[in-house]
């Protein structure tokens, strides 16, 4: 056997599929670091089985998958098949080539398979069972694992020489020996078990025929006190029912009076509402009336607050024009005065001139011959008089400009007051307008607010009287559903009774069921009417047809029909018929008889047609009706009898019967129970229509319970409904009231703002007056400026030629001279009087213009001030009516407030009485409903009891009551009764067959008694086959192991070429558990530990002991990984010798670095990575191609 190919896809870094073909000798693997060489020794060991991810260099089992690189993306799952050449026939299997394929995807999914074939991972270990071959051998040395072999502990060491040795699968016998050996105890402790518990059932047997005596005793006289308090709580029942029935008429009494008292309370209450209804349209009415008048009485108060306001302003600016007059006749007073004495000083400052002139004259008139002087002297006097004209004309225009000046200022001031003023105004309004705005908008909000809440509150009346009806509807009804649910379950529960008690039947079929329900008997199917299904319309036909069949028992086999009828006979249960599934045959009538009468009026179908059963009972069904027609009505069956030549039975859906040869059997069956057959139909449909009802039930109570909600909260909406409406009147009249101030008060604010503009509009129109009079006087003052600088100009002029005239008249008089100074300096100071004069008359002026000014204002504002009183006394007057007025209104909406309160406490009065004449009517419906659902389930329960006695006992009431008299009270009684039951429970399970069950249980005592002496003599095989197999073992690997010893001793000193080494057992008495010692002493060294040893040192050790093993036990093929990596040049070489001479009876592929292997090749493969993370293998003609370029180009 060896190596023929390695397919691999997918696995690590081999993402495409990569075909090896490995020929015989030794295969290098080359290449760089981090190719992928070893994952072509992780692959063998991979499809050998290898179970450990780190053996393969992953954390999990899915790391051995390609998991992508930057241009590839991952795949989903990986394959290795290894390729076996098997001419020798080594491997286990016919086949010349063994292919062994493993893969595993990313889901976690694994598949083995041998030859394409689907296997396990025991298969293929088993397949390589001491061959040297697998992933626990030591034919794959993987990389850097070559010194495992020599692991620091003993006890490990020994695979290698076991798998060498050849006992491996002689171990793996010995495990499934030794398991087989823990099976047998387990199975040998659990037939003790059974042995010791049959032991015991043996000796109780014999007890219960005795039992078996006394529960039958027991079970008769609880039968017949069972019928006489039957019949004693049948009495009682109707006497309670009496009672009940008396209570429910005089119940009905009081609900019609309550009745009658709810719908007087009702008539009340709508009165009241109506009433109230019609004070609270009043009410509203006069709360709009009041709003109006108290409006009317606030803007009175604010008009009136107003003009006393604007009063009281005029007074205090006519207290101010006052005192400015004073002020103003104060200062002319003084100016008069001061003008008075300028005056006199003027006068004598002119007197002083004028003499002086005169005497200048005198003297100049005394030197003066020809008169120049004089005339030169008049010029200038006319001329001087003419300057102080035209200066007093400047000083009066000068005056009057700054009166207007003075005018212009004042107007200016009060145009910006009034601006201010105005400007205050404004802002006021502005406010004003907001607040009516605000009020507008809240009075628009409450009057929707009133309107939806009306509405609302009308729909809550609508809604209200809606659910209350709805709540009065669904109250009925529950009652009603609850009565129908109490019926339904009360017969649910008598059928129930009737089906667990398996009333109606026979005591033959009877005692066999509860037999078969409590395991005293097998192979019981049960009776036919359980075991068929019928629709209710052929219910009466079946039952007729079937009559007595029905209660027939099947059975599975005859055998189960015998234990059955000696269990009858044991216990004298009665009688009873068995239907064998084994040995019943179905009948059916011919097919051409069918076909014959198919189309005749009347004609239903066989009878076995017509029911539903389950395939297995199909022949039962035939045998009892397969022969039995139904038809529609009696002459119908004449008519197909005849036809049948009165050769089988027919049977209608009436009950009627055309018997074989023509006997009729019919008429009328009474009020008719329910049957055997539909008594499970009918419990089924009870349960149904019990559910049904419940669901309504839950519905309607659902639905009464939303409208009990939906009325609580709909009174409570309207109570609150109706104080909102109080509240929004309440606010509307706050708002109105607000309104109306607002409004008075921009009336007002208006009205000053149009006072203002008109003053303003007036101030202007004097403003451009005194404006075009200041124009006027500044005009006039430049004209009467030019005139006096012309005056100046001539008597300067004047002056000069006087001067000269002098000068030439005077010489150097002295006297004169001093005279003309005199005159001069008085001149001076006559000018500057008269200047002096001239601004006083000025201010004089002007205080008087003053004066007038504030005697006119002053006039004006005690004029305002009048008709501002008479506004005040108007708006006082107009006050005070509609302060009666409101006062009127107040009177009489308080007086509709009182009785719209006392309407309000009336109403809810009423509907609290309402509410309780209801809830006391309620409460009588309750107890109505109550009684009624008492005596229903009296009802049923008497027919139940009734049913109970005339089914279970075949008895009606009063043949149970005369025949069965109760001598003591029903309380004793079903004291009595209970403690009978209790006495028949305490019988427990009474077994009449004890006889034939202990012979039963004696031969199955007998059979284990076999059973465990035959796995007490497998137990002693199985322990000698061991000793044996551990024999066998023990010789084998002796054998083995010295023979190994010697080769490792050889190779080692051929490989260190010198030194000595050893390996022994640590136990030679016990070699297939000792541990193994291994020793080395290198050339020209002591003998030392393996530790102590160098890493080349182990490693050419542990490669002497792997040699010395191929010697020993050859292997088809090995593989090695970089084993050779810590050896020098020296021993790869020769290294690489003994793989040559090894290779001949081992086939070896070897991954290296080293040069000396790779020339001791007989095949070399390249593994390169030309792509990331993807590796390929490279065959050997492109590297010899790749290596003869090199050498030419070299």
């Amino acid at each position: 056997m060896f190596l023929k190919r390695l397919d691999v896809i997918g696995f690590k870094s081999f993402a495409d599929r990569v075909e090896l073909e490995i020929a015989p000798g030794v295969t290098a693997v080359v290449g760089p670091n981090g190719s992928g060489k070893s994952n072509i020794s992780d692959a063998i060991r991979w499809v050998l089985g290898e179970q450990s991810a780190r053996s393969l260099r992953g954390a999990k089992m899915e790391d051995v998958i390609f998991s992508g690189s930057q241009a590839r993306k991952p795949v989903n799952f990986c394959e290795v098949t290894l390729t076996l050449d098997n001419h020798n026939g080594i491997l286990p299997v016919d086949f010349a080539e063994v292919s062994v394929t493993r893969r595993v995807y990313r889901s976690g999914e694994s598949e083995y398979l041998i030859n394409k074939t689907p296997c396990r991972l025991r298969d293929i270990a088993e397949l390589f069972m001491d061959t040297g071959v697998g992933r626990e051998a030591y034919s794959i040395i993987g990389q850097g694992r070559i010194e495992e072999i020599l692991s620091n502990k003993s006890d490990e060491r020994r695979g290698v020489f076991e798998e060498a040795a050849g006992i491996v699968k002689f171990k793996w016998r010995k495990r499934e020996a030794e398991r087989k050996l823990a099976e047998a105890d387990q199975n040998l402790v659990r037939v003790n078990d059974v042995l010791a518990e049959l032991a015991q059932q043996v000796d109780s047997l014999a007890e219960k025929a005795e039992i078996a005596k006394q529960y039958k005793m027991v079970a008769s006289a609880t039968e017949k006190l069972q019928i006489a308090v039957l019949a004693a709580e049948i009495s009682e029942l109707s006497q309670k029912r009496m009672a009940l029935v008396a209570e429910r008429d005089e119940l009905l009494q009081k609900i019609e009076l309550q009745e009658r008292k709810e719908k007087e309370a009702e008539s009340l209450l709508k009165q009241v509402k109506e009433r109230f209804e019609k004070v609270e349209v009043e009410f509203s009415e006069l709360s709009e009336q009041f709003v109006q008048a108290t409006a009317r009485v606030e803007q009175c108060v604010a008009e009136r607050r107003l003009a006393l306001e604007r009063q009281e302003s005029a007074i205090l600016q006519l207290d101010e024009l006052r005192a400015q007059r004073e002020r103003v006749a104060s200062r002319q007073i003084a100016l008069e005065a001061n003008l008075l004495s300028h005056r006199a000083e003027v006068y004598e400052l002119e007197q002083r001139v004028a003499n002086l002139r005169g005497e200048v004259r005198r003297k100049l008139d005394e030197q003066d011959g020809s008169g120049l002087i004089a005339q030169l002297r008049e010029r200038m006097t006319e001329a001087r008089a003419s300057m102080i004209e035209v200066m007093r004309r400047q000083a009066g225009e000068r005056n009057q400009q700054k009166t207007l000046l003075q005018e212009r200022d004042q107007k200016l001031r009060k145009l910006e007051r009034h601006e201010f003023e105005q400007s205050e105004l404004t802002k006021k309004v502005t406010d004003v307008e907001n607040k009516l705005s605000l009020c507008e908008n809240e009075l628009t909000r409450l009057a929707n607010a009133t309107q939806e809440i009306s509405q609302a509150t009308d729909e809550v009346y609508k809604t209200l009287a809606i659910k209350e009806a709805e709540l009065r509807t669904d109250t009925a009804k529950v009652e009603q559903l609850e009565r129908q649910k109490v019926e339904i379950l009360s017969r649910h529960r008598t059928l129930q009774d009737l089906q667990r008690d398996l009333d109606g039947y026979a005591s033959g079929p009877k005692a066999v069921l509860r037999a078969s329900q409590k395991s005293e008997l097998t192979g019981i199917h049960g009776v036919v009417a359980d075991l068929i299904q019928v629709s209710k319309e052929y219910e009466l036909a079946i039952e007729t047809a079937l009559g007595g069949s029905l209660q027939h028992l099947v059975v599975e086999s005859e055998i189960d029909a015998r234990h059955a009828i000696d269990f009858l006979k044991k216990r004298q249960l009665g009688r009873a018929t068995f239907l064998p599934l084994e040995t019943i045959a179905g009948r059916r009538l011919a097919q051409r008889d069918l076909q014959a009468i198919d189309s005749l009026p009347g004609f239903i179908g066989l009878a076995s047609d017509l029911v539903q059963v389950d395939r297995r009972y199909q022949a039962i069904v035939e045998s009892l009706l397969g022969n039995v027609v139904i038809a529609e009505q009696l002459a119908h069956a004449n008519a197909i009898a005849k036809h049948l030549h009165y050769r089988v039975r027919i049977v209608t859906l009436g009950g009627d019967v055309v018997h074989p040869g023509g006997s009729m059997t019919g008429g009328s069956t009474g009020k008719r129970s329910v049957g055997l057959l539909g008594r499970a139909r009918e419990i089924q449909a009870l349960e149904e229509r019990a559910r049904d009802v419940s669901v309504q039930i839950n519905e309607v109570s659902r639905h009464q319970q939303a409208c009990e909600t939906a009325v609580r909260e709909m009174r409570e909406r309207r109570a609150q409904l109706q104080g909102e409406l109080g509240k929004i009147a309440e606010a509307a009249r706050v708002q109105e009231l607000h309104q109306n101030t607002y409004i008075a008060e921009q009336k007002a604010l208006m009205e000053r703002i149009q006072m203002l503009l008109r003053d303003r509009e007036l101030t202007n129109t004097e403003l451009q007056a005194c404006e075009a009079q200041l124009t006027e006087v500044e005009n006039t003052l430049e004209k009467v400026g030019e005139e006096v600088r012309q005056s100046e100009a001539q008597i300067k002029v004047l002056e000069e030629e006087l001067l000269q005239a002098e000068a030439k008249v005077s010489g150097h008089n002295e006297r004169l001279t001093e005279l003309r100074v005199a005159l001069a300096e008085q001149e001076e100071a006559l000018r500057r009087a008269l200047l002096a004069g001239q601004q006083l008359e000025s201010q004089l002026g002007a205080v008087g213009t003053e004066r007038e000014r504030i005697e006119t204002e002053q006039q004006a504002m005690i004029v305002r001030i009048a008709q501002l009183r008479s506004k005040v006394e108007a708006e006082e007057l107009q006050a005070t009516c509609a302060q009666e007025d409101k006062q009127q209104v107040e009177t009489v909406l308080e007086s509709r407030r009182e009785e719209r309160a006392l309407l309000l406490k009336k109403l809810e009065h009423v509907a609290q009485v309402e509410q309780t004449i209801r809830a006391e009517s309620d409460k009588l419906r309750q107890r109505m409903h109550q009684v009624e659902v008492s005596a229903s389930k009296m009802d049923g329960e008497l027919e139940t009891k009734s049913d109970h006695l005339r089914t279970e006992f075949q008895l009606g009431y009063e043949l149970a009551k005369q025949q069965y008299p109760l001598a003591e009270s029903l309380v004793q009684a079903r004291s009595k009764l209970a403690a009978l039951r209790q006495e028949l429970e305490v019988f427990g399970d009474v077994n009449v067959g004890a006889i034939e069950e202990y012979e039963l249980v004696r031969e199955r005592y007998g059979f284990l008694q076999n059973e465990a002496s035959d796995l007490t003599a497998a137990k002693q095989q199985l322990t000698s086959l061991i000793a044996e197999i551990d024999e066998e073992m023990a010789s084998r690997f002796k054998e083995t192991f010295a023979a190994i010893r010697q080769r490792f001793q050889e190779v080692f000193c051929s490989l260190f070429e010198g030194g000595k080494a050893d390996v022994f057992l640590i136990d030679e008495e016990d070699p297939l558990h000792s541990g193994i010692e291994i020793t080395a002493e290198p050339p020209g060294k002591k003998m030392q530990t393996l530790s102590l040893l160098s890493g080349g040192e182990r490693a050419l050790t542990a490669l002497a002991l792997l040699f010395a093993i191929l010697h020993v036990k050859p292997v088809p093929f090995c593989v090695l990984d970089e084993v050779e990596a810590a050896l020098d040049e020296a021993n790869v070489s020769r290294f690489a010798e003994y793989l040559q001479s090894f290779s001949r009876q081992t086939q070896f592929v070897v991954i290296t670095h080293r040069r000396g292997t790779m020339e001791a090749a007989d095949v070399l493969y390249g593994v390169t990575m030309q792509d990331s993370g993807v590796s390929k293998v490279v065959s050997v003609r492109v590297l010899e191609e790749e290596i003869t370029s090199e050498k030419h180009l070299a």
